[in-house]
């Protein structure tokens, strides 16, 4: 195997993580983050998520779909992929997800054990 392959397969690679955190990242926004300015939760609310008693509720398909996280991440990993195979250069449109998710898993793993 020359060199020149085994760069091409890890570029493949590093696409594919990008693309997997983006997916993840943009799942969890819609789901459950609030947002700056609560705006995921506004549009939660205008798509029809609604709360009794602090249980997540829908009032339409839309906010069925909002209330399912693996739902929202086939959606958003099909419309990552969808980028992907128009042009790989859309790659990069996803990296500040791909960036916040491991920000986030960093966070986590740093700040684990300590309240």
């Amino acid at each position: 195997m020359d060199k020149i392959c085994i760069v091409r397969q890890m570029s493949e690679i590093v696409e594919f993580a990008i693309l997997a955190l983006a997916t993840w990242r943009l799942t969890s926004l819609f789901y459950i983050e609030n947002g700056p300015a609560k705006i995921f939760a506004h549009l939660r609310g205008l798509a029809g998520v609604y709360y009794v008693d602090g249980e997540r509720r829908a009032k339409n398909e839309l906010a069925e779909l909002l209330n399912c996280p693996d739902c929202l991440s086939i959606w958003f990993g099909a419309l990552v992929a969808l980028s992907y195979l128009v042009s790989e250069n859309f790659t990069w449109l996803w990296l500040p997800f791909a960036l916040s998710t491991v920000s986030i898993l960093i966070e986590k793993v740093v700040s684990y054990g300590k309240s």
